[in-house]
């Protein structure tokens, strides 16, 4: 006898059928987006519709589409998931074009959506008819293709949300209006949530990892006197200030950052040296020092490793110990490392990492030459001169200002600067620096002010700062701070 019951059952559990800008507006929500930002136009009218009606998504409406794309990559970065933008046809899809490269350079992961004309008139009508696809591509997008069928929108889709989110990478869809609006079949049990994206990476580092981690930054340092810890903005993200700033103190070492990765540790203690490799330069007086006389660099969620590791030449002169939540394909042949170590819960395997260096050196009865607070030794940093005059964030803003350190004397030195009709940016950066918050987000559009920035400012660890690392683009301080003002825990 037939069960009609268990045969219902069974269809209406696999198949359904929905709009496909519903779809996509479910799938994205899947993967934790909140905010889509973008402008408006006919060829993107019913994926907006959807994103509206959604419950969990909030469409961000940016005057230009420029600003939309510079501020979907800051919300990314600054909350470190899924990013996405949205944009109609012809000159609405051409404005997102930098902030989607900019996303793809600071390997921050998002994907972009365009509308385009009905599929039938795609290619051969002449107004706002664009090969977006073909443009995307050129300009270095991970994915950028055109849905030109209903049945190929889930293919697409999922290969570039795997993307995406597996690679660190900004990828782009161009889907017609009509197929917007069409019925999509698809199954119930369809997954596409991130956490089924393979990856290889481990969960948490087992013993073995940790164990070899340990062994081998500890014997780096005993060989080397001028080893560094070089952080990258995803050290930010995590949460991994306190874990670098314990190993930094065990080893004796500095700590430099990239300028999207200032906050990650406290830069008014000892073992900050500031920021390298802003907008294309090597630093300031103190991390180009300390960069140009070390041996070894452990890169913490550093995604751009040519400053740490290189001359002048992009060629490196320098050991690596990489460490990374991501270890994305071309990194170990693009540079040699000693050591690579990938987990996806850095938080909990750093303590870890650091407990088992302090057993293997009380074990192996080692003991650390050279290093910041040892000159004892000999060929540590403490006894470099050039380094030395500049020392670490904290001394060298009382060489440069030792007015700086007294509020009061602060104040009364910008007020006879004023009087000159001139005001020393680095000193305003400082002053500014003390009245925010641990949770306040910096916000830098490049320019001297940014330089300024980037060593005026001693970032208290627990801040985090937007910047466009790569492309360097003019206004992406006003367009990040848009996206930090969206996050209920910032003070932009």
């Amino acid at each position: 006898m037939t069960d009609n019951n268990a045969t219902s059952t069974t269809t209406s559990s696999v198949l359904q059928s929905l709009p496909a800008a519903e779809l996509i507006c479910q799938l994205l929500s899947n993967y934790n987006i909140t905010h889509i930002f973008g402008g408006h136009g006919g060829a993107i009218v019913p994926l907006v519709d959807a994103i509206e009606s959604h419950p969990n998504l909030t469409f961000v409406l940016n005057r230009c589409e420029v600003n939309a794309s510079q501020a979907a990559m800051a919300y990314a970065k600054l909350h470190n998931r899924l990013g996405c933008c949205i944009a109609t046809s012809g000159p609405g899809a051409a404005h997102l074009l930098s902030g989607l490269v900019d996303a793809d350079q600071d390997r921050v992961p998002m994907i972009c959506i365009t509308g385009l004309k009905d599929v039938g008139s795609v290619r051969h009508a002449d107004f706002q008819d664009v090969d977006q696809a073909s443009i995307f591509r050129m300009a270095g997008l991970a994915i950028s293709e055109t849905v030109s069928h209903i049945s190929q929108l889930i293919p697409l889709l999922r290969n570039a949300l795997y993307t995406a989110i597996s690679n660190n990478r900004c990828v782009h869809l161009a889907i017609p209006v009509d197929i917007q609006g069409q019925l999509v079949t698809v199954p119930k049990l369809l997954n596409f949530r991130p956490e089924n994206v393979s990856r290889k990476v481990l969960e948490r580092a087992g013993e073995e990892e940790i164990g070899g981690l340990a062994t081998a930054i500890l014997k780096e340092r005993m060989k080397s006197q001028h080893m560094v810890i070089f952080c990258g903005w995803r050290a930010a993200a995590e949460g991994l200030g306190n874990a670098i700033e314990d190993m930094a103190e065990f080893l004796d070492v500095p700590v430099i950052t990239s300028f999207d990765g200032k906050g990650v540790v406290g830069e008014g203690n000892g073992f900050s040296f500031g920021v390298a490799g802003i907008y294309g330069f090597v630093g300031g007086g103190k991390s180009q020092s300390v960069l140009e006389n070390c041996d070894v660099v452990i890169a913490i969620c550093l995604p751009d490793m040519s400053k740490a590791l290189s001359d002048k030449k992009d060629m490196q002169v320098r050991k690596l110990i990489q460490i990374e939540t991501d270890l994305m394909k071309g990194d170990t042949s693009r540079y040699i490392a000693r050591h690579t170590f990938e987990s996806n819960d850095l938080a909990v395997s750093l303590p870890k990492v650091l407990q088992a260096m302090k057993t293997e050196k009380e074990v192996m009865k080692l003991d650390f030459q050279g290093g910041l607070t040892k000159p004892q030794y000999g060929g540590g940093y403490e006894n470099d001169e050039k380094i030395n005059s500049h020392g670490c964030m904290s001394k060298a803003r009382m060489n440069l200002h030792p007015s700086n350190h007294d509020p009061k004397n602060a104040v009364k030195a910008l007020d006879v600067m004023d009087s000159k009709k001139f005001c020393y940016p680095e000193t305003f950066f400082e002053i500014m620096s003390r009245h925010l918050d641990e949770d306040s987000i910096l916000c830098a559009d490049i320019g001297d002010n940014a330089l300024y920035m980037a060593s005026g400012v001693i970032a208290k660890k627990g801040q985090r700062t937007l910047t466009s690392e790569h492309m360097g683009i003019m206004g992406f301080g006003l367009n990040s701070a848009l996206a930090a003002s969206l996050s209920s825990s910032a003070t932009p």
